[in-house]
Order: C-alpha cells, then sequence, then structure tokens
C-alpha cells in the first residue's frame, strides 16, 4: 500500500488512508498469529475473507480508468492477493483436513 500511495502522491494525487491498509496489517497481524502457531480453521477463515476483500477492493479499481504506472502497480497488487487468498485457502483446506483424519 505504501508503494501505491507514494505513487499516487508522485502524480500530484491525494492517497487516503482507508480500510484497505487496516485491512493489510490485519492480514499481516493474522498471519504472524498463524506462523507462531494460532492456526486453527476460524484464523485461516478470517484471513480468507481479509483477502477476499482485498481481492475485490482491486478488482473494483482495476475497473476504473487510471494512468499506466497506477495501474500497473494496482493489477501486480491484486495478483498477489489472489496468491495469498489461494494459499490461505489451500492452508486452511489441509489443515481441516488433517483436523478431519485425526479425529476418525
Amino acid at each position: 500500500m505504501t508503494e501505491l500511495r507514494h505513487l499516487v502522491q508522485s502524480l500530484g494525487g491525494t492517497a487516503k488512508d482507508s480500510g484497505t491498509i487496516a485491512g493489510a496489517a490485519h492480514r499481516g497481524w493474522t498471519k504472524v498469529k498463524a506462523t507462531v502457531g494460532d492456526a486453527n480453521i476460524s484464523t485461516l477463515e478470517e484471513m480468507e475473507r481479509a483477502e477476499d476483500k482485498a481481492k475485490s477492493a482491486y478488482i473494483r479499481a482495476l475497473t476504473v480508468k487510471l494512468p499506466d504506472p497506477v495501474r500497473s502497480v494496482v493489477q501486480r497488487q491484486h495478483d498477489g492477493a489472489v496468491r495469498n487468498h489461494d494459499l490461505v485457502r489451500d492452508l486452511r483446506n489441509s489443515y481441516k483436513a488433517m483436523k478431519e483424519a485425526h479425529a476418525h
């Protein structure tokens, strides 16, 4: 988000702090929690919801006319959000399958 904010400002625009930045911080925190051992299904589901919101925000941004340098950054960040989402989804599914296998 910092990269995008600096780019907008360099083009003479005003970058606003928004829920997206707060969402990025939240995603970072939940990833840290998952890394240090709080990787339960509800945490992973929350992470996936956060990544869904990020993907939606980037998709909305890509529907408007943007200067090429901005579109390039937004597209790259969108692609990263999609990768993050898919990684979290796969991790959640693996964790869920492991829990189910141990329950039987």
